[in-house]
């Protein structure tokens, strides 16, 4: 028990600096995480509205798209202090992060969901539905943050 918070502490130790260089803790920072959450929730809520079913029905694949996401911004800076100082900034960081968190929620899915696949057509309206939603939002954030 005592060897394994030991290393527990040990890695959550390693782990701040790497987070602390990916993660801005601030108001710009938590602006944008609520934009990029109502931008896949928005892309969540027309899938099901576009496949007849309640909004309600989308909870389970809002959350498996937001952990994709938000494992994704993470990894590629998307929450950094300079994430949209600039178009092109905005654009790397949503774009990037939204082609990786996208596949991250495809693969969730599949594993979550009993019968879900991957298919190639969903996965394509994915990355394009959620991808054109979340630049949207990221260019509005650096033109007005």
């Amino acid at each position: 028990m005592w060897i394994r918070a030991t290393v527990s502490r040990m890695a959550a130790r390693r782990m701040q600096p790497i987070l602390r260089s990916r993660i801005d803790v601030s108001r710009v920072s938590g602006i944008l995480l609520a934009g990029d959450l109502l931008a896949i929730g928005v892309f969540v809520a027309a899938g099901e509205i576009q496949h007849g079913r309640p909004i309600t029905a989308g909870g389970l694949t809002f959350l498996e798209f937001a952990a994709g996401w938000l494992l994704a911004a993470v990894a590629v800076g998307a929450y950094r202090r300079d994430a949209v100082s600039t178009a092109a900034r905005s654009a790397l960081f949503a774009g990037g992060g939204w082609l990786l968190g996208a596949s991250l929620g495809q693969l969730l899915r599949a594993v979550i969901e009993p019968g879900f696949y991957i298919a190639p057509t969903f996965y394509l309206v994915a990355l394009g539905a959620g991808g054109i939603l979340l630049l949207g939002w990221r260019f509005l954030a650096w033109a007005i943050l």
